[in-house]
C-alpha cells in the first residue's frame, strides 16, 4: 500500500494529477453466520485520476496486475460426522520408462489439481516434444469443484496435434472429461467431452469422449480411424521388436459406493510397451481426466 501523488503543471498551476497506489493489499477474515471466511485482494499498481487526462474523467481508475481469492469453510461438524471433499486431476501426458534409449521417469506435463475443499485450476500447455511423444497445438487442462450443497467435481483435459510413438499413434484432438458427484443417497461419476468454446467439434458429443481424426498406423498402414468415440477401454495389440505394444483407448476406470462415494479416471489414450521378456519397459497416457466426491 504504497501511495504516490503525482503532480502536473496544469492552467492553474502545478496541481494534484493522481494517486498511485503501489502492491496495493485489501482482504478481512473471520466467523460469520456459522461459517469461517477468508478473502483478499492485490493489485500491483493502482491509478486514481484527480484531473482530466487525455480521454479520461477526473476520478477514473487504472488497475493493473490484479489477483483476488476467497474462500469459506463451516465452522464445526456435528458429532460423529465427516467434512465433504472432492479432488480432481487432469494432465496432458504422463511418460514413464524408457524411450528411443532415454530414461523418463513419471514425467507429467499440464497437471491441473484440485484441492480436497474445491476451487478451480486451469493450466494450459503449448506445444510439447519428448522422445517419441510430441503435441503441435495447445493443450488446456482444467479441474473444479464444490463441497456444499452437495460434494461435486469436474475434470476436462483438451490436446490438439497427437503425435505417440514417432507416427504410431496420431490424433488432430483429444476431449475427455470426468464429472463425479454425490449426495448421501446417490453417487455417481460420468465421462465425456469438455467442448471447448462451448462448442464439440461436429463428429463428438458432449456425452462421450471425442476422438478427432485418430489414427493407429503401423508399417504406413493405417489399421484403426476414429472420429467421434469408441467403446470404453477399446485394446489395441501391436508386436513391435519381439515385444508388444498395447494400445488402450478411452479407458475408463470407476469405484464407489452409489450413494457417498464415487471415482472415475478416463485416459484418452493409454500405452504399454512391452520388451521381448513381456517386461514393460516404457507407458504413456495422453489426455486424462480424474474426479472423485465424497459426502461425509
Amino acid at each position: 500500500n504504497t501511495t504516490i501523488t503525482v503532480y502536473a503543471l496544469g492552467l492553474l498551476g502545478i496541481q494534484k494529477l493522481a494517486n498511485v497506489t503501489l502492491y496495493e493489499q485489501s482482504g478481512n477474515s473471520g466467523l460469520n453466520n456459522g461459517l469461517w471466511s477468508a478473502n483478499g485482494s492485490v493489485n500491483m499498481i493502482d491509478v486514481t485520476l484527480l484531473q482530466p487526462f487525455l480521454t479520461l474523467a477526473s476520478g477514473a481508475e487504472i488497475i493493473v496486475g490484479h489477483a483476488q481469492s476467497d474462500a469459506t469453510y463451516p465452522s464445526g461438524l456435528a458429532c460423529g460426522t465427516a467434512a465433504n471433499t472432492v479432488s480432481g486431476k487432469a494432465f496432458t501426458a504422463y511418460v514413464n520408462g524408457t524411450l528411443l534409449g532415454q530414461p523418463l521417469l513419471n514425467v507429467i506435463e499440464g497437471e491441473a489439481d484440485l484441492p480436497p475443499t474445491g476451487g478451480s485450476n486451469t493450466n494450459q500447455v503449448v506445444g510439447v516434444t519428448l522422445p517419441d511423444l510430441a503435441f503441435s497445438g495447445t493443450a488446456v487442462n482444467s479441474t473444479s469443484g464444490a463441497t456444499s450443497p452437495n460434494p461435486n467435481s469436474t475434470a476436462s483435459s483438451t490436446t490438439q496435434g497427437v503425435n505417440v510413438l514417432g507416427g504410431l499413434i496420431t490424433a488432430d484432438a483429444l476431449d475427455v472429461s470426468s464429472t463425479s458427484q454425490a449426495t448421501g443417497t446417490s453417487a455417481s461419476t460420468t465421462f465425456g467431452s469438455a467442448c471447448p468454446g462451448g462448442a464439440c467439434n461436429p463428429t463428438c458429443a458432449a456425452t462421450a469422449p471425442c476422438f478427432v481424426n485418430l489414427a493407429i498406423t503401423v508399417g504406413g498402414t493405417h489399421i484403426l480411424t476414429v472420429n467421434g468415440t469408441v467403446a470404453p477401454n477399446t485394446v489395441i495389440a501391436i508386436p513391435s521388436n519381439g515385444g508388444l505394444i498395447e494400445i488402450i483407448l478411452n479407458e475408463q476406470i470407476l469405484s464407489g459406493d452409489g450413494t457417498k462415494n464415487t471415482s472415475g479416471t478416463i485416459n484418452a489414450i493409454h500405452v504399454y510397451v512391452l520388451n521381448s521378456s513381456g517386461l514393460l519397459t516404457a507407458e504413456v497416457i495422453v489426455a486424462s481426466a480424474h474426479s472423485d466426491a465424497h459426502h461425509g
